[in-house]
């Protein structure tokens, strides 16, 4: 009997093995917040029932029903990791191909004076990183997570708004007839005067439509209790692989959606124009609900491969990380004298919205300890893509160094020896478009506050698109 026994109780913690097994068979990549219920469900649910069985073994004499229980919680298992299994499905039905049109080359766009000479041009006022592409990231933040007296000068800017200009450079007058989006409840469109479609753009003039991603779709996803438990778990799941040098491949709190906006027109020679949509939604603000920097650069249009996702594989600074795009330098050097070296911040991501997290970008010569600032952004601008700087019109900083330079951002420096420790305080990547050409003279870099209690070796704290440079060691 005892034999018998421990076989049934062998069942039992097997049908826990694959319920997780099957849950984690689905296709998690194809929905990062989906994901979470798959990883972590079976999981939640085996607890349960070990507890349940335990307390039947406590409570119940008979072993006829022990033996029901036991038979019963197995069951329950197994139909968990099934049920899961079945249901799990991409969250957006209509989005693009992610391996067809929405791989864009982003040579096409290196700066805000991008040209379009056909008669009907479609201009994305960002200017990065295509006309035909806009990006766009919003944070959540769930309700009671802050003071509901924030004033809104405290409070984190998001870039979840982006402007299409259509400009109609022919004789005839333009008509967009209508238009949509690939799947309802994440964007908004709003067009000047409040007017309605068809809306007409009279010849040689333009119009602006603006696109607002509003994630209205995930936030009722996620209303449920469960989904708040989920999010921590995730939460806190980071923090643990942090201590044990693990991070999950898949699974998120801050998620890409894409999408697209078809409008339609009277155009005769391209009446459909398709606007492809790259947004990033957040739970909440900071620490670890941040996205990671290869989330970053995947959604910015790049294919570097930075090989780590939350933190840097344990190497804490110390090394480049083994088989991915980054490359050792201390200081640039201009690649052709006669453009200007051009910087542009695609990303921050660290403290929000004190006056101390107010960041900028500043360089110094090598061999001399003056700094002179390029770029200074708000306090409030912690929590986005794309951010706009404080201190000039346009979105790019643009200078002529007079020998080789370094760059210094928060207390991290390019040169690593004027770093904490001597960590490296600012990754340098080879800028890798979708296409998977490597863009000459053009590189990503990422920096992480070092020597702080918040360092974490995830070095999206601040991400910039340098262009026209050379590492000074080529």
């Amino acid at each position: 009997m005892r034999i018998k026994a421990g076989l049934f109780v062998i069942l039992f913690f097997l049908s826990i093995v694959i319920s997780v097994a099957v849950s984690l068979s689905a296709p998690l990549i194809s929905d990062e917040l989906g994901a979470l219920k798959n990883i972590f469900v079976p999981f939640i649910v085996g607890c349960l029932t070990i507890v349940l069985l335990l307390l039947s073994y406590l409570f119940f004499r008979k072993k006829s029903l022990n033996l029901f229980v036991l038979l019963t919680l197995v069951a329950i298992n197994l139909l968990t990791g099934i049920y899961l299994r079945i249901s799990f499905k991409p969250f957006l039905q209509h989005g693009p191909d992610n391996e067809g049109e929405y791989n864009f080359d982003i040579t096409r766009m290196h700066s805000d004076k991008h040209v379009c000479a056909d008669e009907i041009c479609y201009q994305n006022t960002d200017g990065f990183p295509d006309n035909d592409h806009l990006v766009l990231s919003y944070v959540y933040v769930p309700p009671g997570s802050v003071k509901p007296t924030v004033p809104a000068e405290k409070a984190n800017l998001n870039h979840n708004n982006v402007a299409v200009r259509v400009d109609n450079n022919s004789d005839k007058e333009l008509k967009i007839v209508n238009a949509s989006f690939s799947d309802d409840g994440l964007w908004e469109l709003s067009i000047p005067n409040k007017s309605t479609f068809p809306l007409t753009v009279p010849a040689h003039q333009f119009a602006n439509i603006a696109v607002t991603f509003t994630g209205e779709k995930i936030e009722q996803r996620i209303a449920s209790v469960l989904w708040k438990t989920l999010m921590k778990l995730q939460y806190s799941m980071i923090g643990l692989g942090k201590n044990i040098k693990y991070q999950l491949p898949v699974a998120a709190t801050a998620i890409k959606i894409n999408g697209v906006l078809t409008l339609n027109t009277n155009n005769e020679a391209k009446p459909v124009k398709k606007i492809y949509l790259n947004s990033l939604w957040q739970y909440r603000t900071e620490s670890d609900w941040e996205p990671d920097v290869q989330k970053q650069l995947d959604l910015l249009g790049f294919k570097t491969r930075v090989k780590f996702r939350n933190f840097d594989n344990g190497i804490k600074g110390k090394n480049l990380v083994p088989s991915s795009d980054e490359i050792k330098c201390a200081y640039f050097k201009i690649a052709n004298p006669s453009l200007p070296v051009n910087i542009r911040k695609l990303a921050a991501y660290h403290g929000c919205c004190a006056l101390e997290d107010a960041d900028d970008l500043t360089y110094y010569y090598k061999g001399q300890n003056d700094i002179q600032t390029l770029l200074k952004y708000s306090e409030q601008s912690g929590q986005m893509l794309l951010p706009k700087p404080q201190n000039l019109d346009a979105s790019i900083a643009q200078f002529y160094p007079l020998k080789e330079f370094g760059l210094k951002i928060g207390n991290s420096h390019l040169d690593n020896t004027k770093n904490f420790a001597h960590k490296i305080g600012i990754r340098v990547w080879k800028a890798i478009s979708a296409n998977g050409k490597v863009l000459p003279n053009t590189y990503l870099i990422g920096s992480d506050y070092l020597g702080t209690k918040g360092t974490n070796y995830d070095y999206q704290d601040n991400v910039y698109y340098v262009t026209n440079v050379l590492p000074d060691n080529q």
